[in-house]
């Protein structure tokens, strides 16, 4: 993956996690922790990407996106 790939996917990336952020805001704890019988609340669900403080994938994510030509691990594959 070219130089550019790279730095066009992490844009691609951080616009959604804007547009997802400005989402979140508009929930309130009760919508946000709601869920059909047997499914998981979009609440659970974000909770179980990130992972708990300090671990999961969200500080990799984020350390990812900071450098200029971010690399992304995916269990034995190494996309760059």
């Amino acid at each position: 993956m070219t130089d550019q790939n790279g730095k066009e996917i992490a844009r691609a990336i951080l616009a959604k996690m804007v547009e997802f952020r400005s989402t979140c805001e508009e929930l309130d704890e009760e919508t946000s922790s709601r869920a059909p019988e047997g499914r998981w609340s979009p609440k659970q669900i974000v909770s179980h990407l990130c992972g708990p403080d300090g671990t999961g994938h969200l500080p990799d994510l984020k350390a990812s996106l900071k450098q200029e030509t971010p690399l992304i691990v995916m269990a034995s594959v190494v996309i760059q």
